[in-house]
């Protein structure tokens, strides 16, 4: 794939791609592995646009990434200046691929990314950094069927008054 822009800002490139930066590009270097998130799906596309969009509105928020994959969305609110970041993923292989991303990004010991499960409560408070506060702003880039499954669970980790980014829903895969 080669390097693309989402929203202003974030450009979106593999490793092996040259991209000379514009002043003010933000750039993310993602490789395809095993974990999804290289930016190129239109979810993937417009959550990051919809960060971009909100760190020019307040980037001195908290960030959660939901299925956090690739760990692409975190590291695009990292970079864009979000202050607290955090993923977590129901796979191990995912959680070491986004640390990996995170690193290749020089944002290695500024995102936590564990492995944690909306059916199991009590692996989540790894990925806040002090207690067990919500987020500002939580993203979950995830099948519309996982969605509707772990709305529940989902909800309660979005602060009052903050921002909840739901994207992965494919209306010819799933309508209700």
């Amino acid at each position: 794939y080669k390097p693309f822009k989402a929203g202003r800002s974030l450009v979106v490139k593999p490793t092996w791609e040259h991209y000379d930066p514009q002043p003010g590009d933000r750039i993310i270097e993602i490789d395809p592995g095993m974990a999804f998130g290289t930016g190129q799906h239109a979810t993937t596309h417009a959550c990051l646009e919809y960060i971009d969009e909100l760190a020019v509105e307040n980037a001195d928020r908290s960030f959660l990434d939901v299925g956090c994959g690739s760990g692409i969305l975190a590291i695009a609110a990292k970079l864009e200046g979000f202050r607290d970041v955090a993923g977590f993923d129901i796979d191990p292989d995912a959680v070491e691929n986004a640390n990996e991303n995170a690193a290749k990004n020089g944002l290695g010991a500024e995102i936590r990314f564990v492995r944690g499960d909306l059916c199991n409560k009590s692996t989540l408070p790894g990925v806040h950094r002090t207690g067990d506060r919500p987020f500002d702003v939580v993203a979950a880039n995830v099948l519309g069927p996982v969605l509707v499954r772990f709305a529940a669970e989902i909800a309660p980790l979005v602060a009052p008054g903050g921002r909840l980014i739901l994207s992965g829903i494919l209306e010819e895969v799933y309508s209700e």
